[in-house]
């Protein structure tokens, strides 16, 4: 089992109610490789590290994606804590 969620309960983390689920292709610095992430509800499963980026447009150009998954929360909410975590 993968990480839990224990924000604060004033927290603007989208972990918390309701809860949805994300996945997502990461460029993580210093690392050539990348990695695919998934969160359903308020589990966080291990990464996959893949042995290389893939070749084919548009996931070659290395940057990273994000794709959220919910039902009654409002954009602003999961911009808002993407913004606590990228400081």
């Amino acid at each position: 089992m993968g990480f839990v969620c224990r924000c604060h309960p004033r927290c603007c983390c989208p972990f918390r109610r309701p809860h949805p689920a994300h996945q997502g292709l990461l460029n993580v610095q210093n690392d050539p490789c990348p990695r695919i992430i998934q969160c359903v509800q308020h589990v966080n499963y291990p990464y996959t590290r893949l042995d290389a980026w893939p070749e084919q447009a548009p996931y070659n150009d290395r940057n990273s994606r994000l794709v959220f998954i919910v039902r009654d929360l409002e954009q602003s909410v999961v911009e808002k804590s993407l913004r606590c975590f990228a400081g």
